[in-house]
């Protein structure tokens, strides 16, 4: 167990008794591959053992304060405001959850599960993990190109023969 290797999250359970729950902790990214059960370490320090299909999202975050709210998440932003180049979907859980962010542009790998990054820099996750099995509904909504950066433009050259000739001075 390598703890370098554990990072923040937010792991949103599916729905017992219609109420949401969300446990904060520590998870290893590699878990969420393998068909083994996930163990999340609370920030006491606790190890909590989780069901992998009760799992909706694990949302990857900076810091407990600020965890993800269990309501929508905010809409994206348009391709102006944003620098991140992929595909914009909204995923629509089993749960009616939506979730809103940008996923590379390998829509293959949904069968996998997907890894979408925040749509905001300024949002409340980075990363998130949807699992397959999570997905009701999977819709595009945009799809964001990086913005073009310019090349400084090289002066062209003039036809324009010079007519006078600077003259050097001594």
């Amino acid at each position: 167990m390598n703890p370098s290797t554990y990072k923040r999250v937010a792991v949103r359970l599916h729905p017992a008794g219609g109420t949401r729950k969300q446990e904060l902790g520590f998870l290893d990214p590699a878990q969420l591959t393998s068909n083994e059960r996930l163990t999340l370490m609370s920030p006491a320090g606790q190890a909590i053992e989780l069901d992998r299909e009760a799992v909706v999202a694990v949302f990857f975050i900076s810091d407990f304060e600020h965890p993800p709210s269990l309501q929508k998440s905010r809409s994206l932003p348009r391709a102006a405001g944003t620098r991140r180049s992929g595909v914009a979907v909204r995923i629509e859980g089993h749960d009616r959850h939506v979730v809103e962010g940008i996923l590379s542009s390998d829509l293959m790998a949904v069968a996998r599960g997907v890894w979408l990054s925040g749509a905001r820099s300024d949002g409340e996750w980075e990363r998130a993990f949807i699992p397959p099995h999570a997905i009701a509904k999977l819709s595009v909504v945009d799809v964001v190109r990086a913005p073009r950066t310019r090349s400084p433009r090289k002066p062209r050259a003039s036809p324009q023969l010079p007519l006078f000739e600077t003259e050097e001075k001594p």
